[in-house]
């Protein structure tokens, strides 16, 4: 993952990642880029998105997030994002993970959730703190897509 900067309701924001791993990185600014050309591109986005605030709650999803995990924006916002959880976090793990997204850094895996039906799914997962310029977290992103017929092809070979 790269750092970039973007603008957001007038205020300049960072994303942080990978700041421990490359310390020296000089962030660039990237051209701006109208709210519309934005709001399109993540609706478009054929990847699960996700923004919470401090807590977990989730503030926005996008289409493909509705596609995939079953939930509507209208039934999601305002949920914390353990409604996919496919099992109960475990506190150690939730901790340390908090703690790393509270310190700019990012996670990615693979995680089995659990679709608005009941169904299990493995997705490919990245998270990271929305951090502005001063390293104050302002949100969290929430990146994942469906694994299920990658991980099936595997199997199949």
């Amino acid at each position: 993952m790269i750092d970039s900067e973007i603008v957001r309701d007038g205020k300049e924001t960072t994303q942080c990642n990978d700041r421990q791993r490359f310390p020296d990185r000089r962030r660039v600014p990237l051209p701006a880029i109208q709210p519309r050309v934005f709001q399109q591109t993540v609706d478009q986005a054929d990847i699960a998105i996700s923004i919470t605030d401090g807590h977990g709650s989730i503030l926005y999803v996008n289409p493909a997030f509705t596609r995939v995990t079953g939930h509507g924006a209208a039934e999601a916002i305002g949920h914390n994002e353990s409604i996919l959880s496919n099992r109960p976090r475990r506190p150690n793990c939730t901790n340390r993970c908090g703690r790393r997204f509270r310190n700019g850094e990012a996670w990615g895996g693979r995680l089995i959730n659990r679709r608005k039906d009941g169904t299990k799914y493995p997705r490919r997962a990245e998270h990271l703190a929305i951090i502005d310029v001063s390293g104050e977290v302002l949100n969290y992103l929430g990146m994942h897509r469906d694994i299920t017929e990658m991980q099936s092809a595997r199997n199949a070979r």
